[in-house]
């Protein structure tokens, strides 16, 4: 029984013979550095905190797009719906009619195929066909007036 209680004790003194091997360098070198994996360690748990909250903020922010996404468009539909049953199905075509001889100066009309003619003002020019418009007509451009003048 003596014999093992000596063995327990030199076998549980050995770890600390070997403690005593470590230079108190070695020591504080690993000490500082298990202070800096804790200090790395609360760093980015703080990090993933703020980006879980972030996170949810995004989320907030998608789910109030998306709802007002929908509202948008549930009232756009309606604006549309109420638009077409004021305008008359006519006006597509009429629109196209317009612009049909729109910046086509000099090129035929697409009814009559006669020559079409501009006339320039300040800000903006006009395009016409003479002989469905003006009865054959050509209309005074304003700036060669005031050049002849």
């Amino acid at each position: 029984m003596r014999k093992s209680v000596a063995a327990l004790t030199v076998v549980a003194l050995v770890p600390f013979a070997f403690v005593g091997c470590v230079s108190k360098g070695e020591y504080m070198k690993t000490v500082d550095a298990a202070n800096a994996l804790e200090v790395d360690n609360a760093r980015l748990k703080n990090e993933l905190a703020d980006a879980g909250r972030r996170n949810e903020q995004l989320t907030a922010d998608r789910a109030e797009l998306e709802r007002l996404l929908a509202a948008r468009s549930g009232e756009l539909g309606k604006s549309i719906a109420e638009l077409r049953q004021r305008v008359p199905p006519t006006f597509e075509r009429q629109v196209r009619d317009h612009l049909a001889v729109h910046n086509r100066k000099g090129e035929p009309c697409p009814r009559c195929g006669e020559r079409l003619e501009a006339v320039h003002f300040a800000e903006h020019v006009t395009t016409y066909c003479p002989a469905e418009q003006t009865g054959g007509r050509i209309l005074k451009d304003r700036r060669l007036s005031k050049l002849l003048k």
